[in-house]
């Protein structure tokens, strides 16, 4: 038997394929090569091919096994840096998405929140001062999920709140990225290929939201039981002012009456 497609380093999604080379006694002789001669048990494979050699003593099958799964282990999850509320963390192999839920003591202070990258930007659920950490998990294709793993902890005091809730923080995770548009609408990709879904980011010292498969949300939005507005035009969240429809928001971009 000989895996003939191995490389030395197997991730998720890669397909084995399995060669096996079988013998005949003598006198005797291997007299078909359709895949409806052979019959296979165990782990699930499928037949590829079949060839005879050797005055047909020599029967040589090709198999495919079923696509490798990830382990799912996220190695580390930090946060960006000792001043901004972004969440980040390793990637996973075999993950499909990811779910993320801060937490204020033993708190939570956010549901489970799902999201195609590596990152989140937590700063609208900050609204105390205290210990904050957050959890991740990696989910696979078919909603298979791997273990929580937890950051380090993330002190809030009232200075670090206010510089946070007026956005005034410095993220690199949220510069040097590119605008898009396609039938759908507009997005933003990160300068590492990546993009936000199910948050906002900010970019450019503006606040922007962005839905569950990227694209950016526009006019009135529910994010973590409070009601932001976002231009219908630029997309720029709101703040300090009053909106078109004729509502008042704070300097957190959230509504007031």
């Amino acid at each position: 038997m000989e895996v003939t497609n191995d490389d030395g380093e197997w991730k998720s999604g890669d397909v084995p394929r399995v060669k096996i080379t079988l013998e005949a006694d003598d006198d005797y002789y291997f007299s078909s090569t359709s895949s409806s001669a052979f019959k296979m048990s165990g782990d699930d494979a499928d037949f590829v091919s079949a060839s005879r050699k050797n005055s047909n003593s020599t029967l040589v099958l090709t198999i495919k096994l079923d696509a490798l799964v990830g382990s799912l282990e996220i190695d580390s999850a930090e946060w960006e840096s000792s001043n901004t509320p972004i969440a980040i963390w390793e990637e996973a192999d075999g993950a499909k998405s990811y779910q993320v839920r801060l937490y204020r003591g033993s708190s939570s202070v956010s549901e489970a929140i799902s999201t195609n990258n590596n990152n989140y930007n937590f700063s609208s659920y900050f609204t105390k001062t205290g210990d904050y950490y957050f959890k991740v998990r990696a989910l696979d294709s078919n909603s298979k999920k791997g273990d929580w793993i937890e950051s380090d902890s993330f002190y809030v005091d009232d200075n670090k709140l206010s510089t946070i809730q007026s956005g005034s923080y410095t993220s690199s995770s949220s510069t040097a990225g590119t605008w898009l548009k396609d039938s759908v609408g507009w997005w933003y990709r990160n300068a590492n290929g990546t993009y936000t879904t199910n948050g906002w980011q900010l970019i450019n010292n503006y606040w922007y939201c962005f839905d569950s498969v990227g694209y950016m949300r526009t006019g009135w939005i529910n994010f973590g039981n409070l009601w932001y507005y976002c231009d219908h035009t630029s997309g720029a969240m709101l703040t300090n002012t009053t909106t078109p429809d004729g509502y008042r928001v704070n300097v957190n971009g959230v509504w007031t009456q």
